[in-house]
């Protein structure tokens, strides 16, 4: 029986669930080559976009090295891996979930998840950094002001 993974966008469990996945990573090759510093996903709702991303996330970070096998192995980019994979810490931000009815509100929540990828980021890295380090970016990071009162006059004029 075939497991369809229905608006699921964890590619790590789904690959461990041997959940049904269209392969589409030969364009990670492409991705590398050809792709500017920026690159932007743009597609209609439910189409792919945070799958991908968690994708992206599980090919390059240094963290997922040892399931590499387990979940690329039989897809494309599993057997012509990129000089790439697993080479990065990944600092990912989610946005999700913000309510956008007061531009305050969309303000402090935005705050608060730049925080929270900050911290989920050092707790995933620990290892990598010493206390001094970690306790110097967390401070960093909890009194974070970011300069969008001009941004949030715009939105409300």
């Amino acid at each position: 029986m075939i497991k369809l993974p229905y608006a699921r966008a964890d590619f790590g469990p789904m690959m461990r669930e041997k959940c049904f996945y269209v392969d589409r990573t030969n364009y990670l090759e492409q991705l590398e080559v050809y792709a500017p510093v920026y690159t932007m996903f743009l597609r209609p709702r439910r189409f792919g976009k945070s799958l991908w991303i968690s994708l992206l996330e599980h090919y390059y970070d240094v963290n997922k090295a040892a399931e590499f096998q387990l979940l690329f192995g039989d897809l494309h980019i599993g057997r012509n891996p990129t000089p790439l994979a697993n080479q990065y810490r990944i600092l990912r931000f989610d946005f999700s979930g913000i309510e956008t009815n007061d531009v305050r509100k969309v303000h402090d929540a935005f705050l608060m998840k730049i925080k929270d990828g900050f911290q989920r980021f050092m707790n995933t890295y620990s290892d990598t950094f010493t206390p001094t380090q970690q306790e110097a970016v967390l401070n960093q990071t909890m009194g974070l002001r970011l300069a969008t009162f001009g941004v949030c006059s715009f939105i409300r004029g």
